[in-house]
């Protein structure tokens, strides 16, 4: 009888092994040493993947884009042009074009076929940080130091429209409006080309760092400076999920899986990835480098990429 009793105690002890085991692994699904990309020789701003999956294009402050084949993860291009730090990316639905923000105060229309530069935009008196091309491939909309927003025609290069609403991001909405969002902790609905406000409501408690919506447009995600990941209903806008960060240091970007099930966050010294159904942290990896300044999501969610100021992208492989 006491053997028995010890089997069973052991079989017990090997149980509680294995479902702690295999909760972690559940949890902690980022279990491989990520590829190193290195062909920036200052911090590396943004990263996007093309629609198609087969190229990653990286901005760096060493004022360059630089162009990657994603099947061997070799540089394909340079893209030279800026004359100060290149700080984020937009590029059409049909890979065609690709816009550039740029520290020398100008937007650069690329023709992906060539590298060449197809439009120069001129017209912002400061830094240009988030650029966004509408779903229609119609407009870009980009937000600057200027304290100013300008949407432009992707088309001709031609300014459309200047709204002066203090240090703000800008995102399509859909093609018809954009969300605006920065101090003041509000996020504000403007329809376009007019620009008239439909609605806004207070989002945090301080500034709204990023803000982005889920492929499937039902949700939108957004973090703060009162370190909180908020998910929100965009049917009523009615907050659904709330999350405490927990963590001290700068929020930087923000990711959302194509299959719109997890949320990437960078922040200093770490990537942490959550639910966007439930809130819940599924993973947090530590990173050296103290400014982790962009993330994606492959077209097909096998690959995490992650660009920081240590000069280096890199990439998990999910």
């Amino acid at each position: 009888m006491k053997k028995n009793y010890e089997n069973f105690f052991v079989y017990l002890f090997v149980l509680i092994l294995l479902e702690v085991r295999l909760g972690s692994l559940r949890r902690f699904y980022i279990m491989t040493d990520p590829i190193e990309l290195l062909g920036h020789s200052n911090y590396v701003n943004d990263i996007l993947f093309d629609s198609d999956g087969k190229t990653l294009i990286s901005a760096g402050m060493d004022n360059v884009i630089v162009i990657w084949e994603t099947e061997s993860w070799k540089k394909e291009a340079t893209l030279k042009g800026h004359s100060n730090s290149v700080n984020n990316l937009a590029l059409d639905s049909r890979n065609e074009r690709l816009v550039s923000s740029s520290t020398d105060k100008t937007l650069k229309v690329w023709k992906m076929s060539t590298y060449a530069i197809a439009h120069t935009l001129t017209g912002h008196t400061n830094t240009v940080g988030v650029v966004e091309i509408s779903p229609d491939d119609k407009y870009v909309i980009s937000s600057s130091y200027d304290e100013t927003i300008k949407l432009w025609s992707l088309e001709t290069g031609e300014k459309i429209l200047s709204q002066k609403l203090g240090r703000v991001k800008a995102r399509f909405s859909s093609q018809e409006a954009v969300i605006v969002g920065g101090a003041g902790g509000k996020l504000s609905i403007y329809s376009i080309p007019e620009f008239t406000e439909i609605l806004n409501f207070e989002a945090h408690k301080s500034y709204v760092m990023d803000f982005l919506f889920s492929s499937d447009g039902q949700y939108l995600v957004s973090s703060g400076y009162d370190h909180k990941l908020r998910i929100w209903s965009v049917e009523g806008w009615k907050e659904e999920k709330i999350t405490d960060i927990g963590l001290k240091g700068g929020l930087y970007s923000l990711a959302i899986s194509p299959d719109d099930d997890k949320i990437a966050l960078t922040c200093d010294y770490q990537l942490n990835v959550y639910s966007l159904k439930t809130g819940e942290l599924l993973t947090e990896y530590k990173v050296k480098p103290k400014g982790n300044y962009s993330v994606k999501f492959s077209p097909d969610g096998q690959w995490l990429a992650l660009g920081s100021a240590d000069k280096k992208i890199r990439l998990w492989q999910l």
